[in-house]
Protein backbone atom coordinates (compact mmCIF):
# COMPACT_ATOMS: atom_id res chain seq x y z
CA UNK A 1 0.00 0.00 0.00
CA UNK A 2 3.27 2.36 0.67
CA UNK A 3 4.51 1.58 -2.18
CA UNK A 4 1.38 2.19 -4.51
CA UNK A 5 0.88 5.45 -2.66
CA UNK A 6 4.58 6.52 -3.28
CA UNK A 7 4.43 5.70 -6.79
CA UNK A 8 0.92 8.42 -7.37
CA UNK A 9 3.05 11.10 -5.78
CA UNK A 10 6.32 10.07 -8.25
CA UNK A 11 3.67 10.42 -11.38
CA UNK A 12 1.43 13.76 -9.60
CA UNK A 13 4.78 15.48 -9.17
CA UNK A 14 6.04 15.00 -12.23
CA UNK A 15 2.91 15.84 -13.48
CA UNK A 16 3.04 19.08 -11.38
CA UNK A 17 7.10 20.03 -12.56
CA UNK A 18 5.27 20.71 -15.75
CA UNK A 19 1.82 22.18 -15.01
CA UNK A 20 2.20 22.80 -11.40
CA UNK A 21 1.23 26.90 -9.94
CA UNK A 22 2.61 27.73 -6.90
CA UNK A 23 0.72 29.35 -3.41
CA UNK A 24 -1.69 32.37 -4.57
CA UNK A 25 0.91 33.28 -0.89
CA UNK A 26 2.28 32.53 2.22
CA UNK A 27 3.22 33.54 5.90
CA UNK A 28 3.74 32.48 9.37
CA UNK A 29 1.47 32.64 12.55
CA UNK A 30 4.40 33.16 14.77
CA UNK A 31 7.98 34.39 14.52
CA UNK A 32 9.41 30.86 14.60
CA UNK A 33 7.71 30.07 11.41
CA UNK A 34 6.24 26.37 13.08
CA UNK A 35 2.76 27.16 11.52
CA UNK A 36 2.82 27.96 7.37
CA UNK A 37 -0.22 28.96 5.87
CA UNK A 38 -0.28 28.49 2.07
CA UNK A 39 -2.92 30.81 0.85
CA UNK A 40 -4.47 28.08 -2.55
CA UNK A 41 -6.72 28.51 -5.14
CA UNK A 42 -7.81 24.69 -5.18
CA UNK A 43 -5.95 24.16 -8.68
CA UNK A 44 -3.11 22.13 -8.23
CA UNK A 45 0.27 24.02 -7.31
CA UNK A 46 3.77 23.01 -5.16
CA UNK A 47 5.88 24.64 -2.66
CA UNK A 48 9.28 24.24 -2.00
CA UNK A 49 9.40 23.73 2.27
CA UNK A 50 13.04 24.29 3.09
CA UNK A 51 14.44 22.23 6.22
CA UNK A 52 17.59 24.55 6.98
CA UNK A 53 17.92 27.61 6.18
CA UNK A 54 21.40 28.93 6.44
CA UNK A 55 25.19 27.89 5.91
CA UNK A 56 25.30 28.17 9.82
CA UNK A 57 22.35 25.71 9.85
CA UNK A 58 23.83 22.84 7.22
CA UNK A 59 27.50 22.92 9.02
CA UNK A 60 28.36 19.70 9.52
CA UNK A 61 25.51 18.06 7.84
CA UNK A 62 25.32 16.52 4.30
CA UNK A 63 22.04 17.39 2.62
CA UNK A 64 21.79 13.78 1.30
CA UNK A 65 21.67 12.42 5.06
CA UNK A 66 18.85 14.73 5.90
CA UNK A 67 15.32 12.60 5.76
CA UNK A 68 11.82 13.41 5.79
CA UNK A 69 8.51 12.48 7.49
CA UNK A 70 5.11 13.72 7.12
CA UNK A 71 2.59 13.48 9.49
CA UNK A 72 4.86 10.84 11.23
CA UNK A 73 5.30 8.33 8.01
CA UNK A 74 8.98 8.29 6.19
CA UNK A 75 8.49 9.35 2.82
CA UNK A 76 11.92 8.06 1.77
CA UNK A 77 12.95 11.69 0.16
CA UNK A 78 16.31 13.16 1.10
CA UNK A 79 17.27 16.29 0.79
CA UNK A 80 17.40 20.07 1.98
CA UNK A 81 14.31 20.79 0.44
CA UNK A 82 11.22 18.70 0.37
CA UNK A 83 8.29 19.51 -2.81
CA UNK A 84 4.89 20.36 -0.98
CA UNK A 85 2.29 19.10 -3.32
CA UNK A 86 -1.49 21.13 -3.00
CA UNK A 87 -4.77 20.65 -4.42
CA UNK A 88 -7.90 21.79 -3.15
CA UNK A 89 -7.64 20.34 1.05
CA UNK A 90 -4.70 17.75 0.05
CA UNK A 91 -0.87 19.19 0.54
CA UNK A 92 -1.67 20.19 4.60
CA UNK A 93 0.25 18.60 7.55
CA UNK A 94 2.97 18.01 9.66
CA UNK A 95 6.56 18.12 8.15
CA UNK A 96 9.53 17.28 9.69
CA UNK A 97 13.07 16.66 8.62
CA UNK A 98 16.19 14.54 11.12
CA UNK A 99 19.59 13.89 10.24
CA UNK A 100 20.21 10.14 9.40
CA UNK A 101 21.09 9.70 12.82
CA UNK A 102 17.40 10.88 13.94
CA UNK A 103 17.97 14.02 15.31
CA UNK A 104 15.33 16.63 14.70
CA UNK A 105 16.42 19.00 12.54
CA UNK A 106 13.17 20.92 11.92
CA UNK A 107 9.66 20.47 11.47
CA UNK A 108 6.70 22.82 10.11
CA UNK A 109 2.76 22.54 10.36
CA UNK A 110 1.68 23.13 6.83
CA UNK A 111 -1.92 24.86 6.99
CA UNK A 112 -4.34 25.74 3.58
CA UNK A 113 -5.98 28.35 3.15
CA UNK A 114 -8.78 29.63 0.34
CA UNK A 115 -7.78 32.37 -1.62
CA UNK A 116 -10.92 34.88 -0.31
CA UNK A 117 -12.10 33.06 2.81
CA UNK A 118 -13.44 35.62 5.37
CA UNK A 119 -12.37 35.50 9.22
CA UNK A 120 -15.69 34.47 11.03
CA UNK A 121 -17.17 36.64 13.84
CA UNK A 122 -15.46 36.08 17.44
CA UNK A 123 -17.99 37.26 20.41
CA UNK A 124 -16.85 38.92 23.53
CA UNK A 125 -18.21 39.90 26.58
CA UNK A 126 -17.51 40.98 30.20
CA UNK A 127 -19.01 40.56 33.42
CA UNK A 128 -18.02 43.79 35.04
CA UNK A 129 -15.58 47.26 34.60
CA UNK A 130 -12.85 45.78 36.05
CA UNK A 131 -10.70 44.95 32.87
CA UNK A 132 -11.35 40.74 32.37
CA UNK A 133 -13.40 39.68 29.27
CA UNK A 134 -14.13 36.19 27.73
CA UNK A 135 -14.44 35.75 24.03
CA UNK A 136 -15.91 32.67 22.24
CA UNK A 137 -16.39 31.23 19.36
CA UNK A 138 -18.23 28.38 17.25
CA UNK A 139 -16.10 25.29 15.04
CA UNK A 140 -17.49 24.33 11.55
CA UNK A 141 -19.35 21.50 11.77
CA UNK A 142 -17.87 17.64 10.96
CA UNK A 143 -14.16 18.02 11.78
CA UNK A 144 -12.14 18.26 14.87
CA UNK A 145 -10.15 21.24 15.09
CA UNK A 146 -7.14 22.35 17.47
CA UNK A 147 -6.57 26.45 18.22
CA UNK A 148 -2.77 27.33 16.79
CA UNK A 149 -2.64 30.96 18.07
CA UNK A 150 -4.68 33.52 20.37
CA UNK A 151 -3.26 37.12 20.26
CA UNK A 152 -4.73 40.54 21.09
CA UNK A 153 -3.22 43.45 19.11
CA UNK A 154 -3.17 45.12 22.49
CA UNK A 155 -0.34 43.47 25.25
CA UNK A 156 -3.13 41.41 27.24
CA UNK A 157 -2.57 37.88 28.69
CA UNK A 158 -4.98 35.64 27.13
CA UNK A 159 -5.66 31.83 28.36
CA UNK A 160 -7.04 29.49 26.46
CA UNK A 161 -10.56 27.47 27.80
CA UNK A 162 -10.73 23.93 28.39
CA UNK A 163 -13.24 23.24 26.22
CA UNK A 164 -10.93 24.98 23.33
CA UNK A 165 -13.57 27.08 21.92
CA UNK A 166 -13.45 30.80 24.12
CA UNK A 167 -10.34 32.35 25.76
CA UNK A 168 -10.61 34.60 28.93
CA UNK A 169 -8.45 37.55 29.77
CA UNK A 170 -8.22 38.46 33.80
CA UNK A 171 -5.86 40.96 34.03
CA UNK A 172 -7.40 44.42 35.74
CA UNK A 173 -7.74 47.58 33.56
CA UNK A 174 -10.31 49.83 34.94
CA UNK A 175 -11.99 51.18 31.82
CA UNK A 176 -11.62 54.88 32.33
CA UNK A 177 -7.78 53.73 31.55
CA UNK A 178 -8.77 52.48 28.38
CA UNK A 179 -7.39 53.92 25.55
CA UNK A 180 -6.68 51.62 23.02
CA UNK A 181 -9.11 49.78 21.35
CA UNK A 182 -8.96 45.66 21.56
CA UNK A 183 -8.81 43.07 19.00
CA UNK A 184 -8.81 39.73 19.27
CA UNK A 185 -7.97 37.17 16.80
CA UNK A 186 -7.60 33.33 16.87
CA UNK A 187 -6.50 30.54 14.12
CA UNK A 188 -7.44 26.80 14.52
CA UNK A 189 -7.24 24.11 12.24
CA UNK A 190 -8.84 21.13 11.25
CA UNK A 191 -7.85 17.35 11.06
CA UNK A 192 -7.08 18.02 7.23
CA UNK A 193 -5.01 21.24 8.32
CA UNK A 194 -7.49 23.64 7.20
CA UNK A 195 -7.00 27.19 8.32
CA UNK A 196 -10.10 28.67 9.95
CA UNK A 197 -9.92 32.52 11.29
CA UNK A 198 -11.95 34.25 13.90
CA UNK A 199 -11.54 37.92 15.12
CA UNK A 200 -14.19 41.40 16.44
CA UNK A 201 -14.01 44.21 15.05
CA UNK A 202 -12.16 45.98 17.93
CA UNK A 203 -13.67 47.14 21.44
CA UNK A 204 -12.60 48.86 24.43
CA UNK A 205 -14.41 46.55 27.63
CA UNK A 206 -16.44 48.97 29.04
CA UNK A 207 -18.73 48.41 25.85
CA UNK A 208 -19.14 44.31 26.14
CA UNK A 209 -20.19 44.57 29.94
CA UNK A 210 -23.49 42.29 30.77
CA UNK A 211 -23.96 41.80 34.01
CA UNK A 212 -24.40 38.16 35.39
CA UNK A 213 -27.94 37.05 36.51
CA UNK A 214 -29.11 38.40 39.99
CA UNK A 215 -29.10 36.93 43.28
CA UNK A 216 -32.94 36.09 44.81
CA UNK A 217 -32.36 36.67 48.72
CA UNK A 218 -36.14 36.64 49.22
CA UNK A 219 -39.74 35.80 47.77
CA UNK A 220 -42.85 35.38 49.85
CA UNK A 221 -46.81 36.64 48.55
CA UNK A 222 -46.01 40.46 48.74
CA UNK A 223 -42.09 41.10 47.69
CA UNK A 224 -38.93 39.97 46.01
CA UNK A 225 -35.71 40.82 46.72
CA UNK A 226 -32.35 40.51 45.21
CA UNK A 227 -28.56 41.01 45.34
CA UNK A 228 -26.08 42.41 42.96
CA UNK A 229 -24.28 39.61 41.29
CA UNK A 230 -21.35 38.59 42.87
CA UNK A 231 -19.14 39.02 40.21
CA UNK A 232 -20.48 42.98 39.48
CA UNK A 233 -18.00 45.54 40.16
CA UNK A 234 -17.73 47.59 43.51
CA UNK A 235 -18.25 49.78 45.05
CA UNK A 236 -22.37 49.42 44.27
CA UNK A 237 -22.64 53.59 45.15
CA UNK A 238 -20.05 53.86 41.80
CA UNK A 239 -21.12 50.83 39.94
CA UNK A 240 -25.00 51.26 40.24
CA UNK A 241 -27.38 49.05 39.05
CA UNK A 242 -31.23 50.17 37.96
CA UNK A 243 -33.68 47.54 37.92
CA UNK A 244 -37.29 47.52 35.84
CA UNK A 245 -40.10 45.30 37.11
CA UNK A 246 -42.74 44.15 34.23
CA UNK A 247 -45.82 42.55 35.85
CA UNK A 248 -48.47 41.27 34.14
CA UNK A 249 -51.31 40.44 36.27
CA UNK A 250 -54.97 39.33 36.02
CA UNK A 251 -57.20 41.67 38.03
CA UNK A 252 -61.00 41.32 38.10
CA UNK A 253 -60.62 39.05 35.00
CA UNK A 254 -58.95 42.03 33.09
CA UNK A 255 -55.25 40.77 32.14
CA UNK A 256 -52.45 44.00 32.38
CA UNK A 257 -49.42 44.79 32.27
CA UNK A 258 -46.90 47.29 33.26
CA UNK A 259 -43.07 48.36 33.66
CA UNK A 260 -41.97 49.64 36.84
CA UNK A 261 -38.62 51.21 37.25
CA UNK A 262 -37.16 51.43 40.50
CA UNK A 263 -35.16 53.93 42.18
CA UNK A 264 -31.13 53.26 41.23
CA UNK A 265 -29.25 50.93 43.78
CA UNK A 266 -33.02 49.45 44.85
CA UNK A 267 -33.05 45.74 44.99
CA UNK A 268 -37.04 45.22 46.45
CA UNK A 269 -40.12 44.91 44.97
CA UNK A 270 -43.40 44.84 46.22
CA UNK A 271 -45.77 43.74 44.77
CA UNK A 272 -49.44 45.31 44.50
CA UNK A 273 -52.40 43.47 46.35
CA UNK A 274 -53.79 42.84 42.77
CA UNK A 275 -50.77 40.27 42.12
CA UNK A 276 -50.06 39.52 45.78
CA UNK A 277 -54.00 37.71 45.29
CA UNK A 278 -54.01 36.43 42.06
CA UNK A 279 -51.48 37.66 39.82
CA UNK A 280 -49.75 35.31 37.73
CA UNK A 281 -46.34 36.44 36.38
CA UNK A 282 -43.42 39.13 37.59
CA UNK A 283 -40.16 39.72 35.25
CA UNK A 284 -37.56 41.81 36.23
CA UNK A 285 -34.49 43.15 34.44
CA UNK A 286 -31.33 45.15 35.85
CA UNK A 287 -28.85 47.46 33.57
CA UNK A 288 -26.06 49.32 34.04
CA UNK A 289 -27.53 52.87 33.33
CA UNK A 290 -25.46 55.14 34.64
CA UNK A 291 -24.60 58.39 33.15
CA UNK A 292 -20.75 57.11 32.37
CA UNK A 293 -21.17 54.08 30.95
CA UNK A 294 -24.58 54.14 29.15
CA UNK A 295 -24.93 49.97 28.94
CA UNK A 296 -28.02 48.71 28.00
CA UNK A 297 -27.62 45.28 28.61
CA UNK A 298 -29.53 43.34 30.55
CA UNK A 299 -30.02 40.11 32.66
CA UNK A 300 -33.34 38.85 33.31
CA UNK A 301 -35.22 36.40 35.75
CA UNK A 302 -38.65 35.53 36.02
CA UNK A 303 -41.21 34.89 39.35
CA UNK A 304 -44.39 32.36 38.75
CA UNK A 305 -46.91 32.50 40.88
CA UNK A 306 -49.10 29.50 41.35
CA UNK A 307 -50.42 27.79 44.86
CA UNK A 308 -46.75 27.94 45.86
CA UNK A 309 -44.19 30.16 44.58
CA UNK A 310 -41.74 28.90 41.98
CA UNK A 311 -38.53 30.85 41.22
CA UNK A 312 -36.57 30.36 37.79
CA UNK A 313 -33.65 32.35 36.24
CA UNK A 314 -33.87 33.22 32.87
Amino acid sequence: NFLFVFELLVIFSVYLMVNGNNPKSQRTLLPNGIFLVLEVTGQQAQFTLPCLDSTAEMKGILVENIVWMVNGADTRIRGNTFLVYLEESFGGGNYTCYSEERALLNHTLVLLQQVGSKRADLNCTAQNYDGGFHCYWKYPKQSLWTVALVKAERPTALDLDTGGNGTTCRETCPQPEETQLLRVSVCVYSENFILEEYSNVGFYVREIVKPDKVKIEKVNATMAEWSYPESWSSPHSYFPLVSQVVVRKNCKNVETARAETMDRYSTSYVYPDCLAATGNFLKMRSTDNSLEFRSELFFILSLVFRTSYLLTLM
